[in-house]
């Protein structure tokens, strides 16, 4: 059998409403344990259920992921922003649908939560569509300011302060322009 990922067996203990237990058995093996010594023994502890076996919830609210959309009266965004809010949530085992911005966001957490071939296909898929191409990066850097022109102005007023502040004759001081180099100014 194939090894799984850790995002499997949650997905799995998830499901089956036995996450919390799963943790707090592995959080008191971790005190005598390696972390992965830890996961490994608490795991064994926890073999998948009958496939046949119903699954029942503690409480019906942890059993659901679907909540009412009176939560989300008024929330709105964007695509965008929804994606950035699932990929800040989706590794976050307590998030909760009043955190999300809109209904979209919330599906779109819970999908992608649901099964680790979703969250691949969020991560390959969806989150690299926001990001910008290499033109777009291209074009930002080509009118990005980095203020080195702002700099260079204030530095050849302040020089030229001090030259004035050293009794320099004005008739001897040529006007600084900011529109030319320094170089030229100076002739």
């Amino acid at each position: 059998m194939a090894r799984q990922s850790k995002i499997h067996h949650k997905s799995r203990l998830m499901r089956e409403h036995r996450w919390e237990a799963f943790c707090e058995r592995r959080e008191i093996l971790k005190e005598t344990r390696s972390p992965s010594e830890a996961f490994a023994e608490a795991l064994a502890e926890f073999p998948p259920l009958d496939a046949n076996a119903e699954i029942v919830a503690p409480d019906a609210q942890e059993a659901t992921v679907r909540v009412s959309k009176k939560m989300f009266l008024g929330k709105t965004c964007s695509t965008q922003q929804s994606v950035i809010w699932v990929a800040k949530h989706i590794a976050v085992d307590d998030a909760v649908a009043e955190e999300a911005p809109s209904s979209e966001a919330w599906g779109m957490l819970i999908w992608a939560q649901r099964t680790g071939h979703n969250e691949r296909e969020f991560w390959t898929s969806i989150y690299p569509k926001l990001l910008p191409t290499r033109t777009q990066l291209d074009a930002e850097a080509r009118f990005t300011d980095d203020g080195r022109a702002i700099i260079s102005i204030i530095d050849r007023v302040r020089r030229a302060a001090l030259r004035d502040k050293a009794g320099a004759d004005d008739s001897e001081m040529q006007p600084l322009r900011v529109d030319q180099p320094e170089s030229q100014n100076s002739m």
